[in-house]
């Protein structure tokens, strides 16, 4: 027994990914996929111009077939790191900007240099780190009327300019990086002023299904209306399929409740999936002593959608 307790003191296992896993020893961050791992060694204030958060992170970068490790320092937006996320030579600091919201910060493993920069919130990470799904981020005072969560994908297997809507624009700006997967993910603009605006879409309930690049959450449309979204990713951002299911509205005038959590006057509490039926499950809190859940065929609500496309005899 207290051989055990010193392990868990010395090295807590937070997360543990498809060939990746995530580590926090004595304090530090850590990181590790393949041949690579990635540790937080060092964290300091600074007041320098690029140090707009307040602080520099230093990383230890070692590769097993290199001898001399590595070492790389980012200072920018970042105000705080929380995770780590390794995908081949790729590495994701996932962390918070000093006015509220979340930042990740793409660096290349092999060249040693930050190759991409995205703002938005309540960022998720697919199980095995190559896709991040979030909201897009805008400034705390923006006017009405501007697009505001507009829920958006990034895949680690494609270049910053093929995660963006400004293709070939020759700049990176962060607050516009991810392609559309909810509301409008049929749009077929080619820049972020064309894109339509009065969304306020707070994803909720989010699930990855297991081996099938098929994520399913809840969401709020342009009418506040709640939805059942599931977007195949098997395509990359090059080929996105989402499918969103409306959910009964709770009121007469078709509102679903604030920011759409509420269906029939009652507030979600989990979404699950039965794999074997392809049935997303909706359980309700109870009201007035009454239960309620609601089952979606998934392979009639989105026959297009590819993990719930029955299987050839």
């Amino acid at each position: 027994m207290q051989v055990l307790k010193r392990a868990i003191q010395v090295s807590l296992v937070v997360t543990i990914m498809l060939g990746a896993s995530v580590e926090a020893f004595a304090g530090r961050l850590a990181a590790e996929y393949g041949v690579w791992r990635v540790e937080l060694v060092k964290q300091a204030k600074c007041q320098d111009a690029e140090c707009i958060g307040g602080m520099s992170f230093q990383f230890k970068i070692s590769n097993a077939l290199s001898i001399q490790p590595k070492r790389f320092t980012l200072k920018n937006h970042t105000k705080a790191v929380s995770s780590l996320h390794l995908y081949r030579q790729k590495l994701v600091v996932k962390g918070t900007l000093p006015n509220g919201g979340d930042i990740a910060n793409v660096i290349d493993l092999l060249q040693g240099t930050l190759m991409d920069v995205i703002f938005g919130y309540d960022m998720h990470v697919s199980p095995d780190n190559r896709f991040f799904l979030y909201r897009s981020w805008y400034p705390k005072m923006s006017s009405p009327g501007e697009p505001k969560t507009i829920v958006l994908l990034y895949d680690m297997t494609s270049d910053p300019d093929e995660n963006r809507i400004d293709k070939g624009s020759g700049t990176l700006p962060p607050e516009g990086v991810g392609i559309p997967v909810f509301p409008e993910s049929d749009w077929t603009g080619t820049t972020w002023a064309d894109y339509p605006a009065g969304a306020d879409s707070s994803v909720r309930m989010l699930k990855w299904l297991d081996g099938k690049r098929t994520v399913f959450f809840l969401a709020s449309d342009y009418d506040n209306y709640m939805n059942l979204v599931t977007v195949d990713l098997k395509g990359g951002v090059a080929r996105v399929r989402t499918c969103a299911v409306p959910m009964v509205p709770s009121s007469p005038n078709g509102k679903g409740g604030e920011n759409g959590s509420t269906t029939l006057g009652y507030t979600v509490r989990s979404l699950d999936f039965n794999e074997k039926k392809s049935e997303a499950v909706l359980q309700f809190d109870k009201q007035r002593g009454v239960e309620l859940a609601i089952n979606v065929n998934m392979r009639t609500a989105c026959p297009d959608q590819g993990a719930f496309v029955l299987d050839e005899p």
